[in-house]
C-alpha cells in the first residue's frame, strides 16, 4: 500500500484501526515522526482489510500472530507498507534504497552477510538491499527476527527467486518497486506462484 494514499484519509484510517486494533493505534499515536505514523497506519489498514479484526498476540520474539489464523507478516519502508497472508508461515520485507551511505556498504556487508554472499555481492545499494530483504524475509518467516545473525546463513539469488542454502523448505521471491527492494518468503512452495506481482 502506498502511504501517500493513506495521508489523504489519515483520520478515517485511525478510526478504523482504533476499532479493530486499539493497542496498535496507541503505539502509532506515540510515534514522533509523521512519516512513521503514516507507514504504521498503512500497515494497520492492510491488516483490517485482509483480516478484519482478529485478536493479535505476540510470540516470544515479538512476531505478531492471530491465534485462529491465518499467518501474516508486515513490513514498511519509505512510501510503502506490505502485508503477506497465508495458511502457512510467511515473511515479507521491503527496504528503500538508501544511497546516502553507499560508502559504508562494504563494512555493513561484512557484518550482515555470509562470506559466500560477500564473494559475489556487487558494491551497489540495490544489490545490498536485494540481499538484505531476502534474508530478512526468511528470518521473519521463521519468527526469529535478528536474534539469528544474518551472516550465519547464506542465500543465493537467481534473478527473482532465492533460496537459503541450509533450508530448502524456504521459498523466496524478490520484487522491485522503483527505488526499493522487497522479498517474500513462504513455507508453502506454490504460494509464490499465486502472487506474481506486488500491488502497491
Amino acid at each position: 500500500m502506498d502511504i501517500r494514499r493513506v495521508a489523504r484519509k489519515a483520520e478515517s484510517a485511525a478510526e478504523k484501526i482504533s476499532a479493530a486494533y486499539p493497542e496498535r493505534m496507541r503505539k502509532i499515536s506515540r510515534l514522533a515522526r509523521y512519516e512513521d505514523r503514516l507507514r504504521s497506519l498503512a500497515a494497520g489498514l492492510l491488516l483490517c482489510e485482509a483480516l478484519g479484526a482478529p485478536k493479535i498476540l505476540y510470540e516470544e520474539r515479538g512476531k505478531p500472530y492471530a491465534p485462529d489464523g491465518p499467518y501474516f507478516n508486515l513490513s514498511h519502508s519509505g512510501d510503502f507498507a506490505l502485508l503477506a497472508v497465508d495458511d502457512s508461515p510467511v515473511g515479507v520485507d521491503i527496504e528503500k534504497w538508501e544511497m546516502s551511505f553507499e560508502d559504508e556498504l562494504p563494512a555493513m556487508s561484512r557484518i550482515s552477510f555470509h562470506e559466500n554472499e560477500r564473494a559475489v555481492l556487487a558494491p551497489t545499494a540495490r544489490a545490498f538491499f536485494d540481499l538484505w530483504t531476502v534474508k530478512e524475509s526468511y528470518l521473519k518467516m521463521l519468527g526469529t527476527g535478528l536474534s539469528v545473525e544474518p551472516s550465519s546463513f547464506a542465500v543465493k539469488i537467481d534473478r527473482v527467486l532465492a533460496r537459503v542454502e541450509s533450508d530448502p523448505s524456504a521459498h523466496i521471491r524478490l520484487y522491485e518497486l522503483e527505488g526499493y527492494s522487497a522479498a517474500l518468503c513462504a513455507a508453502r512452495p506454490n504460494f509464490l506462484d499465486e502472487i506474481p506481482e506486488i500491488v502497491p
